[in-house]
């Protein structure tokens, strides 16, 4: 993978929405209850990566069918937490 070619930063938007990801299940598995501006914070980083990072996966040739479902399950399940915590509050 050359670095700085696109494929390169599409590997680093994949690494950051995985740690948001693993960051925000964190503290849910902690069982400590969100501060409403940190649900708002994670919502708007939902909000700016999801387009733009399942563009890419959908139109990555080099993904198979199931590489390509994962990630689309991964972005179903970070939307479904923060719906669960809004709901919550």
């Amino acid at each position: 993978m050359e670095f700085l070619s696109p494929r390169w930063w599409d590997y680093i938007l994949a690494c950051v929405v995985l740690l948001a990801i693993l960051a925000f299940g964190g503290v849910l598995l902690a069982g400590c209850s969100c501060q409403p501006g940190y649900v708002a914070a994670d919502k708007l980083t939902f909000q700016a990566v999801t387009p733009e990072y399942l563009d890419y996966v959908r139109g990555d040739e080099g993904l198979s069918r199931l590489e390509v479902l994962r990630r689309e399950r991964t972005i179903d399940s970070w939307e479904a937490r923060i719906k669960e915590v809004e709901r919550d509050d």
